[in-house]
């Protein structure tokens, strides 16, 4: 929390400066304050205006008549960065008449004076505006503690949602076993896209922790299909495409967020960029964008796996094979970033596997 209130004294008298300071003075001296008081004074409005950009005061003290630079015009500037209640002004000078007051405040000041000042109503002008100093930095202080606590709430709710989302991801593993680091992979696969590509931080997050659900609806499939060694039927092949189905069927109904974008990308992650997917056929910008990520990561991922039916694609083979869906099966514009982006890809798919191999063992 800012402790420290500083005051600028601007006046090209150094008499009048004495006398500002010792009443400045006097009126902290009546104060109950949590706060620590600087002063500060110069006699230019010029070298006022350098020091307000550097020390940013909190209350200024100004005449209005001085050289170079009126008060008018330091008003003016000063409130081009600060408005009324983080900077307080008090205009003291020696002009009585009414234009002067009103020109002064429709500038920006909060109070004016005339001088010669009352020894005992100016402290107490001094004592008011320093309060209100007072409660703008306290409620500043706790709006900045609340948005804290905010932040810090929500990044705990995000880290359970994370894991929550991947330890779900995990029961689809259990049956389906030969996936391994298969979630975690697509999940790098699927931010490492969203970032290249352009999308925003909350995308960015959301694909990231709700790309490892698209395969949630395998739960739904008898484990005789899912570790099949072998081709399927094509009875067997309608069984299986359902897993998509029954993925918002489990991720239906519910009021999160999160969990209605991962229901778009188990619905829609076998959908392809020509329209042959399933289960709706809908074809290039009709698929969700968190889909269309989904899908490379997940079959260059599902190419370079073991699976019942197949041997795991070297690193190599799987980037030609998908390299060759382009405009087919997937968007190209978002396969031309995975290309393009292939050392990435790589050390995802050399880390991952390599802890793979470690659990392993």
């Amino acid at each position: 929390m800012e402790k420290t209130i500083r005051i600028l004294i601007v006046d090209d008298e150094p008499f009048n400066i004495n006398l500002m300071k010792k009443l400045v003075e006097k009126a902290i001296n009546k104060l109950y304050s949590i706060f620590t008081f600087h002063i500060e004074a110069t006699t230019s409005a010029q070298k006022a205006l350098k020091i307000i950009e550097k020390e940013h005061p909190h209350l200024i003290i100004t005449d209005i008549m001085m050289p170079e630079i009126s008060g008018y015009d330091l008003i003016r500037e000063t409130r081009k960065n600060y408005n009324m209640e983080e900077l307080k002004i008090i205009v003291v000078t020696s002009l009585e008449d009414k234009e002067s007051r009103v020109k002064a405040l429709l500038l920006g000041a909060n109070d004016y004076t005339v001088k010669p000042v009352d020894p005992v109503e100016f402290p107490i002008r001094i004592m008011n505006n320093i309060k209100l100093i007072e409660n703008y930095l306290l409620l500043k202080d706790k709006t900045l503690l609340l948005e804290n606590a905010v932040a810090k709430a929500v990044k705990e709710i995000r880290e359970r949602e994370e894991e929550i989302i991947f330890r779900l991801a995990a029961a689809t593993e259990y049956k389906d076993q030969f996936t391994g680091n298969h979630i975690k992979r697509v999940a790098e696969y699927c931010k490492l896209i969203a970032e290249k590509y352009g999308c925003d931080k909350k995308f960015i997050e959301d694909i990231y922790l709700a790309s490892p659900l698209h395969d949630i609806g395998k739960i739904a499939i008898p484990e005789s299909i899912l570790g099949k060694k072998g081709k399927l039927t094509p009875e067997e092949w309608e069984i299986m495409k359902k897993h998509t189905i029954y993925g918002v069927e489990i991720l239906k109904g519910t009021k999160i967020p999160l969990l209605k974008f991962a229901s778009r990308i188990a619905l829609y992650h076998h959908e392809k960029w020509n329209g042959k997917g399933y289960p709706e056929g809908l074809k290039e910008k009709e698929i969700p964008l968190e889909a269309r990520i989904t899908a490379i990561a997940d079959v260059f991922d599902a190419l370079t796996s073991v699976r019942p039916y197949k041997r795991a694609f070297s690193f190599e083979e799987a980037m030609e094979i998908v390299k060759s869906e382009r405009g087919k099966s997937f968007d190209p514009e978002l396969l031309d970033v995975f290309v393009e982006n292939e050392k990435k890809v790589r050390e995802i798919y050399e880390t991952l596997s390599k802890t793979e191999e470690r659990e392993a063992v």
